[in-house]
């Protein structure tokens, strides 16, 4: 059977291209207008020793170009790049200072969505000749000096280069970028420690987190909190700062956040609120990845199965993860509805035994001897673990 494919054109990329030094406060990302876009993302990438990293930095685009400001440009981290997981100096210093570092040399990419979400072109991509070769997505970025402190993290000197952010922050207040790589800083050592024993790291990160996302609230730095207080299970305080999260969050594609949002209210028992946000969340999210949640909040408040089948036909779930089923849900439903059978009370147990999933008591599911008649309901507890 024959296939037509069909070689789109890749859009240009306008400014910066062709390793310019920016030294401005602002640099305006401009590319050329794509037919029928309705939106576009911005990619930023990163270069490291032997490597590179690029992500999604702005979605949502309207127009064929974003000014950003040095300052949002700073708040841009990509990953963490690293070459032993027990050594904190083995990580590339590159990836902590991120767009701060006046050395590095960075790139970026555009994609271009129709109004229904569809890739429509793209700036990276295979070419068809030489001659279709545009202008090159590098640049550099050269509007500030190079701090001694950072200067201490380009050597891999970071306990060193803690200190002296520490220093400079206490002798200025006004000093984000000081803040800003105490915070990567200690994230970063704190990733490479065992927290249960280091509780002193552990509230020192937090403390270190509070303070900035008080004095420079943004999306990305009050979103760090809602995590914490989410997987902490400090409800108040994740719904006092989720309200403050929607204020500074910026115009991007906020499914991920409003679905845990689902999830947190489906903790606290607010159920109905829960199933109004899930259903706004799981039309944004194209991959699906919290249907599972969903389906069990559907599945306690119906009491039955037919509506939680309905929405996992047509919810399919396409995580990154190359072994997952899309209809993996769809088949566990099913399963678990041949299980129940005629019981009655099968409904209620599973409900009763989803404390587990809820309330980040893993053990209650992963040591339960489940007996013959419930092995696909300890099947989709289990499934409900690896929702996140």
């Amino acid at each position: 059977m024959e296939q037509k494919i069909i070689f789109q054109p890749l859009v240009e990329l306008k400014s910066p291209v062709n390793l310019q030094r920016m030294t401005d406060s602002k640099i305006d990302f401009v590319w050329e207008q794509v037919e029928g876009a309705a939106s576009y993302t911005l990619h930023l990438g990163i270069e490291f020793a032997g490597g590179s990293t690029s992500s999604p930095a702005y979605t949502n685009i309207k127009d064929n170009h974003i000014v950003v400001s040095m300052d949002n440009l700073d708040e841009v981290e990509g990953g963490i790049s690293y070459s032993d997981s027990n050594d904190w100096t083995s990580i590339d210093p590159n990836s902590l200072l991120a767009f701060s570092n006046t050395h590095n040399r960075f790139y970026w990419s555009v994609e271009a969505f129709d109004a229904d979400g569809n890739l429509l072109s793209k700036s990276n991509g295979y070419r068809l000749g030489d001659q279709s070769i545009g202008n090159l997505p590098y640049f550099y970025l050269q509007q500030r000096t190079m701090t001694a402190a950072d200067q201490f993290v380009l050597e891999r000197k970071y306990e060193e280069a803690l200190h002296a952010y520490k220093t400079a922050y206490a002798g200025n207040k006004q000093d984000l970028h000081s803040l800003r790589m105490i915070n990567r800083l200690l994230a970063s050592k704190e990733s490479f420690t065992d927290i249960t024993m280091d509780e002193a790291l552990k509230q020192e990160t937090l403390s270190y987190q509070k303070l900035y996302a008080e004095v420079h609230p943004t999306g990305g730095n009050l979103f760090i909190l809602v995590m914490h207080y989410y997987e902490s299970g400090d409800w108040k305080l994740f719904n006092q700062i989720y309200q403050q999260y929607l204020l500074f969050a910026d115009d991007s594609d906020h499914s991920y956040t409003q679905a845990i949002y689902a999830m947190a209210l489906f903790k606290q028992g607010a159920w109905q609120e829960a199933e109004q946000q899930f259903g706004r969340a799981i039309v944004l999210d194209k991959t699906h990845r919290f249907i599972g949640g969903y389906l069990a909040l559907v599945l306690h408040n119906d009491h039955s199965f037919e509506r939680a089948l309905e929405l996992a036909a047509s919810n399919l779930e396409y995580s990154s993860g190359s072994d997952t089923d899309p209809h993996k849900w769809v088949l566990l439903l099913n399963q678990l509805r041949a299980e129940a059978g005629e019981d009655k009370g099968y409904l209620t147990e599973l409900n009763e035994r989803m404390v587990g999933f809820l309330y980040d008591k893993p053990e209650l599911v992963k040591d339960w001897r489940a007996p013959k008649n419930r092995t696909v309901m300890k099947a989709f507890l289990e499934a409900l673990l690896e929702v996140r």
